[in-house]
């Protein structure tokens, strides 16, 4: 799995961006732009100190992912939008749009 796989092998690469954020007065948040392992790889690793958004397609490519996996990964995102979403983060308003005919359908 694509994803697993990604995973792994940027671990040690998550971890020393990871630590070196971990002291910063900042808010945390991951947002999976799309399914693909490059952007939603890093979810089981981020997902214990930050919560991750995705638009709904995404939650339902990486519950058909999961599903077929063995073991099953840690790779679920915590909170969904059908379209788009609004976060409040360090002060600021983000708006995140969804984009049905971009790079992927998520």
């Amino acid at each position: 799995m694509a994803s697993s796989s990604l995973t792994i092998s940027l671990h040690p690469w998550l971890t020393k961006i990871k630590a070196s954020i971990a002291e910063l007065p900042i808010s945390r948040t991951v947002i999976n732009t799309h399914l693909h392992g490059d952007h939603t790889g890093g979810n089981a690793m981020f997902q214990k100190d930050a919560p991750v958004i995705a638009q709904d397609n995404v939650r339902k490519r990486l519950e058909a992912v999961a599903a077929t996996a063995s073991p099953r990964p840690k790779m679920l995102s915590h909170r969904y939008a059908d379209h788009d979403v609004n976060v409040h983060l360090n002060g600021e308003n983000i708006h995140a749009l969804h984009f049905a005919s971009g790079h992927t359908d998520g």
